[in-house]
């Protein structure tokens, strides 16, 4: 074996005729050209052949091909096509939406070999197409595995071919061939193959590649092949692939490559300290084929900030990107980077299907948009899965544009030399001013309209503003006057249509306003958006909201520091009525700094919510929390506040539902709650008679009750018929034993037509012991219509 000392990958590509095992060191970090240096191993693999694969189509359509995949665009081929799963094809003569290079997926496994349909991976175009056009592939084979990435790289030399046929150069996202020892390109040359060639990836293994030797003396034979690197189980470093990382030069292959390599060798990314440029999103997939996914791929640099490595970024480099990283695959973990939109990018993470994400030390700055974004929909048109996303040290700054009335400018931005209250990304100053009745929309009887409320416009220009459903519009110049409502859609240049926070809202003229548009942390309003865990991190002065939380189960935010936005630092849910309640949110240690003029806290919707120890002191009360009062949203919401305390508010535990929370006595250094809070009810029902034969009237959500003392002096026998008298459907009611003596409920199984279904025998009792509680659900569906359901054990309220 020989060993070789060499200062570049191209100079280790030079040498002529090395022998099968032989091995180079190369200095690693010398120069751009050294590929990061590391030790590598000669491997004697070569191509043998390059041919051509294709098939007449005789039809194509964009169908549903597979309940469990996303449709896709169908070709029919007049014979079996031979295509295999993964293979690169390019489609001719079909139409818009399906020319071009795709991968492809073999449909009708039960016929080997003698398919007449695939399905175009990633395909979205609905047609018509035509018929009679062609899917071609040129198939390359080795001697040996080739060690290629699937949807990678392909760095191919030394290929003689006759008649014009020309394959050297650099390949992106080849396909897969039917072994190890073959790959496909959507590629169709002239002429033929003829002989030779040597192919690696450009990071993992070099083809080999001396310069032609002159004609005397004779040269030594040379042996074509591949150097490969060793890795030993390594994760795969950018700067093996080519990047440079100085900020200046496009990196974008070199990622790409980079990262589709670890499909093939089912390890991580590694991205060392450096400016890595991208002039095209990043996209981090998921296709119906194996070997086609990213899933469970994690990329590492050296932090999201300068510190002692100097920390690793990824930049926009080309206006009009959508963003840095596209994610559509699960269990993605991302860990010490900052992704640098630089007012070019709209998102820095664009989410649309990265369930279990894992995000370690991220940050996001100057995002045209959000920072994050996670969709509903996917590209190829499919509902996405986001559920139990999770970020620790999360990061974004200055993401998105404020649109606003000059009168409000101050708010926003430098005017003249003062520091600027909220120094945002970018303020732009609009036209004219707005006016609203307050009154929801009206049309035909059941229809979408009364979810609706119009804002009409007066010299302004709303159609060129990109505000997105679920942005939202601050109207008024003080806080005597704001109002705060959910953008569903800009219908002209003088009208928007919103969701209102109240039904009706005040009416108002002539106001100015503000939209901002761009949030740190942003969910559509889908029920995939699952149980987000945020915990640790900071967002500042981001146009729109800090953290925008939409999931029909709610987040848990930990300890987040919420800096100065141009709407709220917290929005959970949507004011759009027809969406589902959102359940079980917890904020937890928020920290607020700077204006908020939305809210600190703005509850859209939010049923089971508990905010634990806001630090918001700084902020005018009416800024702090702000819920809609609409029924069916915040309704049935449970949970407490530990807040400053101020001369005003001796007490700090608080509860911020309308039904009943009861917080055990506790003494703190900064205030005292010396027994149970009560909710604010409909008022005590005081029981002073048993049995107790009148229903029990709930006006309000919860319902406090007490046997009196002075006139029963044991339990109360509750027998009314009904107990409770017809609520709505999904209501849930509180009820709340504050006497000294149980109140006993009848289930109405039995004798008693009570219209309880309770937690015992049919027509048993159930006890209601004091200071504790029952819930109860009201239906008009199936078996429990017209019922009252218990739900859950009786639970202690605390003393």
């Amino acid at each position: 074996m020989s060993v070789f000392s060499a200062a570049t990958i191209a100079l280790m590509q030079s040498i002529r005729s090395p022998a099968e095992g032989d091995v180079v060191e190369v200095a690693g970090y010398a120069s751009l050209d050294d590929g990061g240096g590391g030790t590598f191993f000669f491997d004697t693999t070569q191509i043998t052949s390059a041919t051509v694969r294709s098939a007449n189509i005789t039809g194509a359509t964009h169908i549903k091909y597979d309940e469990h995949e996303p449709s896709a665009i169908v070709a029919t081929t007049a014979a079996p096509h031979l295509f295999v799963d993964g293979q690169a094809v390019l489609v001719a003569g079909v139409g818009e939406g399906a020319d071009g290079a795709w991968w492809v997926k073999v449909l009708d496994r039960g016929n080997a070999n003698k398919s007449t349909r695939f399905a175009l991976l990633g395909s979205t175009a609905t047609g018509p197409f035509t018929a009679g056009g062609t899917a071609k592939s040129l198939i390359v084979t080795t001697s040996h595995d080739h060690r290629l990435a699937p949807g990678g790289r392909a760095i191919i030399k030394r290929v003689a071919g006759r008649d014009g046929f020309s394959l050297n150069g650099t390949w992106m996202n080849i396909g897969m061939g039917e072994t190890q020892q073959s790959f496909t390109l959507a590629y169709v040359p002239r002429g033929s193959y003829d002989h030779g060639g040597v192919v690696g990836d450009g990071g993992a293994s070099f083809p080999s590649d001396p310069p032609d030797p002159p004609p005397t003396p004779a040269p030594p034979p040379h042996t074509d092949g591949c150097w490969v690197r060793r890795r030993d189980g390594t994760e795969l470093n950018v700067r093996w692939f080519g990047a440079a990382g100085n900020g200046e030069t496009d990196d974008t292959e070199a990622l790409v490559a980079t990262i589709r390599a670890a499909r093939t060798f089912k390890t991580g990314v590694y991205l060392p300290a450096g400016n890595f440029k991208t002039t095209a999103e990043i996209k981090l997939e998921t296709y119906a084929v194996d070997r086609l996914t990213d899933l469970g791929l994690s990329i590492r640099g050296e932090g999201s900030e300068q510190n002692v490595h100097n920390g690793t970024m990824i930049t926009a480099g080309r206006a009009g990107m959508r963003s840095i990283l596209s994610i559509q695959a699960h269990s993605v973990t991302l860990k010490g980077l900052r992704l640098g939109c630089a007012d070019k990018a709209d998102h820095g993470l664009y989410l649309q299907g990265a369930s279990t994400l894992h995000l370690d030390d991220v940050s996001v700055q100057r995002a045209v948009m959000d920072g994050y974004r996670a969709v509903r929909t996917a590209d190829n048109g499919e509902p996405t899965n986001n559920d139990f996303m999770y970020a620790r040290r999360l990061y974004a700054y200055a993401c998105g544009t404020l649109y606003c009335s000059p009168s409000l400018e101050h708010r926003y931005k430098r005017v003249g030399e003062e520091l600027p209250p909220l120094p945002l990304r970018a303020v732009a100053p609009v036209k004219g001013t707005v006016s609203c009745t307050g009154k929801p929309d009206t049309g035909k009887p059941g229809s979408d309209a009364r979810y609706f409320m119009t804002i009409n416009g007066s010299g302004t220009r709303f159609d060129e503003i990109p505000a997105r459903e679920g942005d939202f519009i601050l109207i008024g110049a003080n806080d005597s006057t704001l109002q705060r409502h959910e953008i569903a859609r800009i219908v002209g240049p003088e009208e928007i249509k919103v969701y209102p926070l109240n039904r009706p809202s005040p009416a108002f003229s002539e106001q100015p306003f503000a939209i901002g548009i761009g949030d740190g942390w942003s969910e559509h309003a889908h029920k995939d958006n699952n149980r987000t865990h945020l915990e640790v991190g900071q967002i500042t002065y981001c146009a729109g909201s800090g953290i925008v939380c939409r999931g029909g189960y709610g987040p848990t935010i930990v300890n987040m520091e919420l800096h100065g936005c141009g709407f709220a630092g917290i929005v959970i849910g949507t004011l759009d009525l027809r969406r589902a309640v959102f359940l079980g949110t917890r904020i937890a240690g928020p920290y607020f700094e700077g204006s908020f003029y939305g809210a600190c806290v703005f509850l859209a919707q939010a049923r089971g919510i508990t905010i634990d120890e806001p630090m918001w002191k700084g902020q005018p009360p009416d800024r702090r929390l702000v819920y809609s009062e609409q029924s069916m949203t915040n309704a049935y919401a449970l949970g407490y506040m530990a807040d400053f305390v101020d001369a005003n508010h001796p007490i700090g535990l608080r509860p911020i539902g309308p039904a009943t929370t009861d917080i055990p006595a506790t003494r703190g250094k900064n205030f005292t709650n010396t027994g149970k809070l009560i909710s604010p009810s409909s008022g005590a029902l005081d029981i002073d008679s048993t049995p107790w034969t009148e229903p029990i009237l709930i006006p309000e959500r919860n319902k406090n009750v007490a046997v009196n003392r002075g006139t029963v002096g044991a339990p109360a026998d509750i027998t009314a018929e009904p107990t409770f008298p017809p609520g709505v459907d999904g209501q849930e009611i509180a009820i709340c034993n504050i006497g000294v003596h149980p109140v006993i409920f009848h289930d109405g199984g039995g004798q008693l037509k009570t219209n309880l279904v309770l937690d015992c025998t049919p027509g048993g009792t159930v006890a209601l012991a004091p200071g504790h509680i029952m819930m109860f659900h009201y239906s008009i569906h199936g078996s429990m219509k017209g019922k009252w359901t218990q739900r859950g054990a009786v639970a202690t309220s605390g003393n």
